[in-house]
C-alpha cells in the first residue's frame, strides 16, 4: 500500500451501549480511530419496495487503511456525512501493516 493512495480522512467510530430511563438502552457512538483511507465501490444495487413505496438503494464499498488492532465488525467508519457500517476486517497478509475492511454505506432511501 502506498501512503498516496490514503487519500480520505475519516473516523472510526465504535458502538456504545447506555443505560436509558425506563430499562432500556439508548446506543451511542464513540471515536475509536481517526484515520487516512482509501475508499473502493466494490457492489451497488438499487431495489423498489413496493410494501414501503420507497426505492433501497445498496452499496458496498472496501476501505483500505494502515493496520489498526481492535478494528471489528462491530464498528462503522464516519466520513463527510456518510456512514459505513463493517461486515469484514482482514489484516492483509497477516502481517498486521494493512487492515482491508468491507463496508456497507448506510443510505436513508
Amino acid at each position: 500500500m502506498k501512503s498516496g493512495e490514503l487519500r480520505h480522512r475519516g473516523v472510526i467510530q465504535k458502538q456504545n451501549d447506555i443505560a436509558s430511563s425506563w430499562n432500556s438502552t439508548a446506543t451511542t457512538w464513540s471515536t475509536y480511530a481517526t484515520v487516512w483511507f482509501k475508499l473502493r465501490p466494490t457492489t451497488g444495487t438499487e431495489t423498489d419496495s413496493t410494501l414501503a413505496k420507497k426505492r433501497e438503494a445498496d452499496a458496498t464499498h472496501e476501505i483500505t487503511t494502515r493496520y489498526i488492532r481492535g478494528v471489528k465488525p462491530s464498528m462503522r467508519l464516519s466520513f463527510e456525512g456518510r456512514i459505513f457500517k463493517f461486515i469484514n476486517c482482514l489484516n492483509v497478509d497477516e502481517r498486521s501493516r494493512e487492515l482491508s475492511i468491507e463496508a456497507r454505506e448506510e443510505t436513508d432511501g
